[in-house]
């Protein structure tokens, strides 16, 4: 039995070290202040939550870009590859920094050590919130239909209103190397123009944010964000904060 038991626990040692060995280049992306990084898998249409000594966390399934490649310029319907930080996060729920705020001033005041700094920053994120979630549920009026090439997976049906879920993460992009990108596209052609002559732009608005398709899980479907089902999105932003590393791959 102690064999067992011991052979066992060699067998899983040796599989999380392999597992683990598996998302070694990350650590060039790290920098001091990193506690986390999200990695994004396109190819596995996976997402990972992870500690900066690379364990996972959480992993989630995802949608990527329709276009299914690297994006390079705006409507590609393509997920840009690179490293990202989260620059904004809207929710319709109310963050747990907001709530941790909340009982720190409930706990200063029952204890009689009131603090103004403290009640600030609460007042602070309770505006900051509030301005995110009617930020999110203006994004989530839009009503997107199949004439313009936005359609539900594997139908001809309007992907509709309520298309960013209850979470929706902003990431920095484009970035300095993303402009790079897209003016070595725009030399070499691969970039098309406008009615006006002028080349498409390179675009923004990427997020990892929440579905109205959940259906869409797992495939090239999205319009160049990162969809994860809303009880995903959901657990995930219990766990990010602005700042937080994204690598895309």
């Amino acid at each position: 039995m102690k064999r067992a038991i011991l052979l066992f626990s060699l067998i899983a040692a040796a599989f999380t070290a392999v597992h683990a060995s598996n998302f070694d280049f990350l650590k060039e992306f790290l920098e001091e202040g990193d506690t986390h990084v999200i990695y994004v898998d396109k190819p596995a249409k996976k997402l990972y939550l992870m500690s900066s000594a690379l364990e996972v966390l959480l992993t989630y399934d995802i949608a990527s870009g329709s276009g299914g490649a690297d994006k390079v310029y705006q409507k590609d319907m393509c997920t840009p590859a690179g490293e990202y930080r989260i620059t904004e996060i809207y929710s319709i729920m109310e963050p747990w920094q907001l709530a941790l705020a909340k009982e720190r001033v409930k706990d200063a005041v029952l204890s009689g050590e009131e603090s103004a700094e403290a009640k600030e920053k609460l007042r602070s994120l309770q505006k900051k919130y509030i301005e995110g979630m009617e930020n999110l549920k203006a994004l989530n009026k839009t009503f997107y239909r199949a004439k313009d090439g936005y359609t539900r997976y594997g139908t001809n049906n309007d992907l509709g209103d309520n298309s960013y879920g209850p979470v929706f993460m902003r990431l920095n992009f484009p970035t300095a190397k993303d402009y790079k990108k897209y003016y070595k596209a725009v030399r070499e052609g691969l970039v098309p123009k406008n009615e006006d002559g002028t080349y498409a732009e390179i675009g923004g608005g990427i997020a990892i944010h929440g579905t109205n398709d959940p259906v869409s899980i797992g495939h090239n479907a999205s319009q160049g964000c990162v969809r994860l089902r809303n009880s995903d999105i959901i657990e995930l932003s219990w766990y990010v904060k602005e700042g937080m590393k994204v690598v895309i791959r």
